[in-house]
């Protein structure tokens, strides 16, 4: 497939109703726009920058800056916005636009270059994130998609923003909503008053040059200096970027004995509704303080349960408008409740009679063909198989690994949260001393003074992560992940990593023999590790074990259920104004 060619293009003009020649402003020497310029020639996947400004006389300055500076520049109508981009990206060949606004000089290229990379990796038509701090984020849109919504935007808000078609006709386009790590609607980055510039100046003269700042930085700075942010804190938001908000709850629980994976698939798909929906998630869990503190850790309320019967009670005080439920084992009566007051979402129950109660019922591990059907008799909406599974978004930047290495010299040893087998120990004490071997514990892992033995009698390296946050880069630089059926084990290979996989229990070992994978082995297998291992000392074997996954489509239908739920929630609650 030929590389597609990716142009930022800045829509700017002098005419401002708040701060005329806002986008010329000097600071440190240099105008608003060479800076936010400059800045987006250090992405990694942008291949050209112009400018698209208008053809009014007083944007001759913005035409002369450009000239002065080799940027590109077009020059177009002043109210036809979306013409101007349209006639930008032919004129500069553009297969992929990076949608900017010239008064935002602190653009996040960081972000910007996470959302090329998912939009193209993902094969999108329209990627945003609208969570940043007021001004550091972009819009990535198929310039095809950009031609074919200019024929069809009618509206003179649709010409003038551009993107308001494909936001107001989610279910006709592929579109993305990205979750940010810099979750913030209070902070204004942007320049669109005296207030803003004079707080953008403040910041170049306590961190220096913005051409090279980290918008993490940034963000630091003002929150360690509250006079500073206070100088632009009370002017108002566009009405545009302030949604009616979603209000979801997560039902699911771990401890040592289940694991924790149900609740670390909950976090992520918490995360990624958030990025997609506009939305707030809250989770109510029967698990103790560790699981509660690794999900408050995460950023979201948590409502400690006595028992089930307290649930229903907490969705109405929530108003909660979803429920997702990652729980093996969840009582009928209560679903039958739920379903007066919310949306449903399963996900991995054990007990297929309740599925008819659910909107939409993902079932990702009880086989591993891929399908999706919905169900006209009781309104449910099916994905099944390991398409569907929801990955956090740093495996999409360790995607697509380079050919594996002739020798295996790194394994990751990945037992999930708790490990409750300790296969941990029994794999370790097994392994040869040749190879370099990280080791990742989660939250509720409890042998620790077995490990410490094992550990003083090795010779070879070995590493402990407790609970990183580096999990994707850890399996992505592994030669091989040794690892439990479930999401680890998906997440490796989704990363390019091959796998040997080691049951905790039989019910893994049940529904994990309908995969039909070679190197998946039973608890009581464990003793002949060494037999597995010598096989996959072999790149052919590994190389296979690759392809045996690359045919799974691992995570790659996140977008189909994320378009789904906005059509069953968003259409009643802001007719597609919510992105899917």
């Amino acid at each position: 497939m030929l590389k597609k060619r990716v142009v930022a293009i800045i829509q700017a003009r002098m005419g401002s109703t708040r701060l005329p020649g806002k986008v010329i402003e000097k600071i440190g020497g240099k105008p608003l726009l060479e800076i936010l310029v400059n800045r987006l020639k250090k992405s990694k996947y942008v291949d050209d920058v112009t400018i698209a400004t208008t053809k009014n006389t007083e944007d001759d300055a913005i035409e002369i800056l450009a000239n002065d500076k080799g940027i590109n520049c077009y020059r177009g109508s002043e109210e036809d916005v979306l013409e101007r981009f349209v006639e930008s990206s032919r004129i500069f060949r553009a297969d992929v636009v990076v949608r900017v606004t010239g008064d935002n000089p602190l653009i996040d290229i960081d972000l910007v270059d996470t959302l090329i990379n998912v939009h193209l990796t993902n094969n999108l038509d329209y990627t945003y994130c609208l969570d940043t701090p007021l001004g550091v984020s972009a819009e990535i849109i198929e310039s095809k998609v950009l031609e074919e919504i200019s024929k069809k935007s009618e509206l003179e808000s649709e010409r003038e923003h551009v993107t308001p078609y494909i936001r107001s006709h989610p279910k006709d386009y592929k579109v993305l909503k990205f979750y940010s790590n810099l979750r913030n609607q209070n902070i204004r980055l942007t320049v669109d008053t005296n207030e803003d510039l004079t707080l953008i100046k403040a910041i170049y003269q306590n961190l220096g040059d913005l051409e090279d700042l980290k918008i993490s930085e940034v963000v630091n700075f003002l929150k360690l200096n509250p006079e500073i942010y206070q100088i632009n804190a009370g002017i108002e938001q566009n009405p545009e970027d302030t949604l009616k908000t979603i209000n979801i709850a997560f039902l699911t629980e771990g401890n040592s004995e289940m694991g924790m994976g149900h609740v670390y698939r909950s976090i992520t798909f918490a995360k990624t509704l958030m990025a997609n929906l506009w939305s707030k998630a809250y989770f109510l869990t029967k698990s103790n303080e560790n699981v509660i503190k690794l999900i408050e850790d995460e950023n979201f309320p948590t409502v400690k349960l006595k028992d089930d019967e307290e649930i229903v009670e907490h969705l109405k005080k929530l108003d909660i408008n979803l429920v997702v439920i990652d729980n093996l084992d969840f009582q009928e009566d209560i679903l039958k409740e739920i379903k007066d007051i919310a949306k449903i979402v399963l996900v991995d129950n054990l007990d297929p009679k309740i599925n008819k109660y659910a909107d939409i019922v993902m079932s990702l591990y009880k086989t591993f063909v891929n399908k999706d059907y919905y169900n006209k008799t009781t309104d449910t909406k099916y994905f099944c198989g390991p398409k569907y599974l929801i990955l956090r978004d740093e495996f999409d930047i360790f995607k697509n690994k380079n050919d594996l290495k002739p020798k295996v010299e790194d394994i990751l040893l990945i037992f999930g949260g708790s490990d409750p087998s300790n296969h941990t120990s029994t794999v370790l004490e097994k392994l040869s001393d040749d190879v370099r071997i990280n080791i990742v514990l989660g939250p509720e892992f409890k042998y620790f003074d077995e490990l410490d033995k094992i550990m003083k009698n090795k010779n070879n390296k070995v590493t402990i992560h407790n609970e990183p946050g580096n999990v994707a880069e850890l399996m992505y630089n592994a030669d091989l992940v040794i690892t439990s059926p479930g999401l680890s084990m998906f997440e490796a290979v989704y990363v390019g990593s091959p796998v040997l996989v080691i049951s905790q229990n039989p019910l893994q070992n049940r529904y994990y023999s309908k995969l039909n994978f070679e190197y998946l082995i039973n608890k009581s297998d464990i003793n002949n590790l060494e037999k597995y291992m010598q096989d996959l000392l072999s790149l052919t074997k590994r190389n296979e074990v690759i392809t045996f996954f690359n045919a799974l489509e691992v995570g790659q239908g996140k977008v189909e259920i994320i378009n789904y739920l906005s059509q069953i929630i968003l259409d009643e609650e802001s007719a597609g104004m919510l992105k899917k």
